[in-house]
């Protein structure tokens, strides 16, 4: 197995994204070779929801800033009330109480946004890893708009496990624990 990217091993702190420039990409789901989202408009709510979160947990809140860097990831504009609906999506769960402790930077030590690891030869995208103080936090959004977490847990069980391996090889004295996180529900669901 190929060494974890050596930028994993150094001491973070907050703000430090930049150093893993990777974009959201779409995902394959391999065992079934074939798009996990079946429509383009999911794809592009899926996209829009995780680049987000990602630009909220990190202090970004303008709408129009926020606005075009939606566009500039997709292949096409949204019409502006699909937008609102993603951004009022995405800012439901970053104000969930709930889930507080994952993107409330004063209740977590360091946190990181689309993080690579490399999985067997492969590089994969952990959407968002949190240092609590006391544990790892390897989180995978999930944008389904009605999940049915039971089948998404299963679903996704291997994934996860794969991307908290990962980090348990650049952290191995510390405990790491997979969640995914439904942002239809604002729910944590954790494996």
């Amino acid at each position: 197995m190929p060494a974890p990217d050596p930028r994993l091993r150094q001491p973070l702190e907050k703000g430090d994204a930049h150093l893993f420039p990777l974009a959201p990409s779409r995902r394959v789901d391999e065992k079934h070779v074939r798009p996990l989202f079946e429509t383009t408009q999911a794809a592009d709510r899926g996209t829009a929801i995780h680049l987000l979160l990602q630009k909220l947990s990190e202090g970004a809140g303008d709408d129009e800033a926020l606005w075009n860097a939606v566009c500039a990831r997709l292949e096409a504009a949204p019409a502006r009330e699909d937008f609102q609906g993603w951004l009022d999506a995405a800012r439901a769960v970053v104000a969930e109480p709930s889930l507080a402790p994952l993107f409330d930077t004063a209740r977590y030590r360091k946190a990181w946004n689309e993080v690579p690891v490399s999985i067997d030869g492969t590089t994969a995208v952990i959407d968002r890893l949190v240092d609590d103080g006391r544990e790892l936090w390897v989180l995978d959004y999930k944008t389904h708009a009605r999940p049915k977490a039971a089948e998404l847990a299963e679903r996704y069980r291997a994934q996860l496990e794969a991307y908290v391996g990962a980090v348990r090889e650049i952290w191995p004295d510390r405990p790491v624990r997979g969640a995914l996180v439904l942002t239809a529900t604002r729910s944590l669901l954790p494996l």
